[in-house]
């Protein structure tokens, strides 16, 4: 036989996330945010690599989708689009 009893665990959870280029701010509780309003931001991890100026480096950062957009317009050479 299992006895069970509660236990309280403590867990981190996204509260907030920001535009590290624009700043713009959505609060995931207090704006009762939807799950497909979260994609609206996109997180990028980046590490460099051995050889690399910043070897060892790591970048955590989310950029809107306005601002992806207007970064994606500069490129010389044209991302590739799936659908």
């Amino acid at each position: 036989m299992r006895k069970t009893q509660p236990i309280t665990v403590i867990q981190d959870y996204v509260s907030e996330i920001s535009c590290n280029m624009c700043g713009k701010k959505i609060n995931i509780i207090e704006e009762k945010v939807e799950d497909w309003q979260l994609d609206y931001f996109h997180n990028f991890a980046i590490q460099y690599g051995y050889g690399s100026s910043k070897d060892g480096e790591s970048y955590l950062f989310d950029i809107c989708e306005d601002c992806l957009d207007n970064i994606i317009k500069q490129f010389v050479v044209p991302v590739s689009v799936d659908k």
